[in-house]
Order: structure tokens, then C-alpha cells, then sequence
């Protein structure tokens, strides 16, 4: 297709918009917290620890404070730790996003790595 000055053709323009889910990733040896995303919505978090102790319930009760519950709930054992897997939502059912997604992040990543030691 050829443009000319003035031609109203933006083809470009015109392609569906594309979400991209994206995952942030922090490691330790005895640890490892991965969040899921879609965009910049904090959808779930996945807590890999040694040890059979899990963090549900510090981590639980530490986003209720920021308004935020725990939608759906899933361990496995993996190897000689857990790993768990958490589905967020605010508590009015609504989306997590930008300052309470960072916010989320923010308490769940030290209790994670402090609870491993």
C-alpha cells in the first residue's frame, strides 16, 4: 500500500491493541516470589520456600489490612519446600492495580524472604 501526503489510510493505526502479561521474578537460594501480571494489574503471586511451613497466613492477613484478600489458594510440595500460589483481588472484587498492586508487592516480598530464613 503506497501513502500519499493527504491520503486519510492509517493501517497502523487500525490493529487491535495486544495485552501482554508480564512476570516479575525475585530469587534466593532458599527462595522464590513470582508475581503475575496482565498489563498493570497484579492478578497472583507464586511463593517457592524451603521448608514445610507455609506463608498464607501472615501474607493473608497483611493484604487485608491493604484491602486485599486472597481469591484463590494453591500448594504443592516441591522437593524439600513448598510451593504456594495465590489469586488476588481487592476485597470489593474489583482489579489490582497501580499504587495498591506496588503496595501488595511491597508486604509480600519481605514476609516471603523473612519467613525462608
Amino acid at each position: 500500500m503506497k501513502c500519499v501526503a493527504g491520503d486519510t489510510a492509517e493501517p497502523l493505526t487500525r490493529l487491535p491493541s495486544v495485552r501482554i502479561s508480564r512476570r516479575e521474578i525475585v530469587k534466593r537460594p532458599d527462595a522464590s516470589i513470582q508475581f503475575e501480571q496482565d498489563g498493570t494489574l497484579l492478578k497472583a503471586v507464586a511463593i517457592r520456600r524451603r521448608g514445610r511451613a507455609p506463608v498464607i497466613g501472615v501474607v493473608q492477613r497483611t493484604l487485608w489490612a491493604l484491602g486485599v484478600v486472597v481469591a484463590m489458594y494453591q500448594v504443592r510440595s516441591a522437593g524439600d519446600g513448598l510451593v504456594e500460589r495465590m489469586v488476588l483481588e481487592r476485597q470489593d472484587g474489583g482489579a489490582i492495580e497501580g499504587s495498591l498492586s506496588a503496595q501488595a508487592r511491597a508486604a509480600i516480598l519481605p514476609l516471603a524472604l523473612e519467613l525462608s530464613e
